[in-house]
């Protein structure tokens, strides 16, 4: 049985892709913010870049890496990572870039690299979206095993993952799932492999890939800022929905398949689009009220993951066999500090941090990053035998 550590990687959040957003404020004129209708809707790419340069990006995110000796699957936590695609002269680039971290002790080689990843949209296939079958057709999309291959042009040595999320659907919509115009919720699993099969120094697919521990959880919020002087003064109500993904029981999937959470038949000549990956599972909620007092400075309320699914080629509804009351109740507790807030979130069997910022003019919307990580003390998924791990992204109005 495979033996797993987590460390705790103490890191600073930070604006990554935006700065500033809106415009400075005035005493002759308000301050102008750009919403997420209005950048979908543009079709000149200098346009579009403009609008883009508004935004900030936020991403924070469960790194998953196997010793070197093949014995210890380590996990470490990173608030600052980079995680920006968008589209250039050659189609849709890419940015890529985790905080470095090395492995020490029984985690001896589950290093993470500290290594920018810059693609320019001729080095990278086109990304492919599936909507949303059932309920939420027409208002969420899924991003598809977008592969990634990067070679090093001296020393060949390869990078090669693919991507698979769950986001708004924003084509030909101007009302998204998410009720917001100022902050776009996503969240991604990065499965890593070992080569690429090319064309035109495109990956078109992982070709082999023997790291089935190797993985990336990244929650991610894209939204125009609320700047200083426009925050309000008083309360509000936000209501808010979110996306999550994550894996639930190491050792036992949804603690009760009676097999772990991880997807075998890795090779080293060929694997399966769907092979040698975590089986992860996606989430989507209801609406959940969200109170904001800007007076006393606190957010507060709950929030229920209510819908899961698991997605092959296929789109799979497992909410039936989910044991729904691991993830109903997350009590929010958050301070708000400037134009942000941060704080915990916890239930009976999970607990973990919260960090965001209000968007749009007087901070209208709010959106946030979530990791959890289930707790010792669970009947569900108890930390030291059937760990789960979430990444989930908050969106609000």
């Amino acid at each position: 049985m495979k033996k797993i550590k987590y460390l705790i990687a103490a890191i600073i959040l930070s604006s990554c892709g935006g700065g500033g957003s809106g415009s400075s404020s005035s005493s002759a004129a308000a301050p102008s913010y750009f919403t997420l209708q209005t950048l979908a809707a543009q079709t000149d790419l200098t346009q579009y870049l403009s609008i883009a340069s508004n935004f900030s990006e936020f991403n924070r995110g469960i790194r998953t890496r196997e010793s070197s000796d093949g014995e210890w699957i380590c996990t470490t936590y990173d608030d600052d990572i980079i995680f920006s695609a968008k589209p250039d002269a050659n189609g849709t680039g890419l940015k890529y870039l985790l905080t470095a971290h090395s492995g020490s002790g029984d985690c001896a080689g589950a290093d993470v690299s500290g290594e920018m990843l810059s693609i320019s949209g001729d080095k990278l296939s086109t990304p492919l979206f599936f909507n949303f079958n059932g309920f939420y057709s027409g208002s969420l999309e899924r991003l598809y095993d977008w592969d990634v291959g990067v070679r090093d042009s001296n020393t060949l040595a390869e990078t090669a993952f693919d991507i698979n999320g769950i986001k708004n659907e924003t084509d030909g919509v101007t009302s998204y799932w998410s009720g917001t115009s100022y902050v776009d919720p996503q969240v991604f699993a990065v499965n890593y492999g070992d080569t690429c099969a090319y064309i035109d120094d495109r990956c078109y697919d992982l070709r082999t890939d023997t790291k089935i521990y190797d993985t990336d959880f990244i929650a991610s919020i894209t939204g125009d800022r609320t700047l200083s002087a426009d925050m309000p003064s008083g309360s509000d109500s936000y209501t808010s929905k979110v996306l999550a993904v994550g894996y639930y029981g190491f050792h036992n999937y949804l603690n009760s398949a009676g097999y772990d959470s991880w997807i075998g038949n890795c090779s080293s000549s060929n694997v399966g689009s769907r092979n040698c990956r975590v089986n992860a599972v996606y989430s989507v909620s209801a609406a959940h009220i969200l109170l904001a007092n800007f007076s006393a400075n606190t957010l507060t309320g709950d929030i229920s993951l209510e819908n899961h699914y698991k997605f092959e080629f296929s789109q799979t509804d497992i909410t039936s066999s989910f044991p729904i009351a691991a993830l109903a109740n997350l009590a929010i507790s958050a301070s708000i500090s400037g134009t942000g807030f941060s704080g915990t979130i916890s239930n009976e069997h999970f607990e973990g941090t919260i960090t965001g910022y209000f968007f749009g003019p007087n901070a209208t919307e709010i959106g946030a990053t979530i990791i959890l990580v289930s707790k010792t003390s669970s009947s569900i998924f108890p930390k030291s035998t059937n760990i789960a791990r979430v990444v989930i992204s908050l969106a609000g109005y």
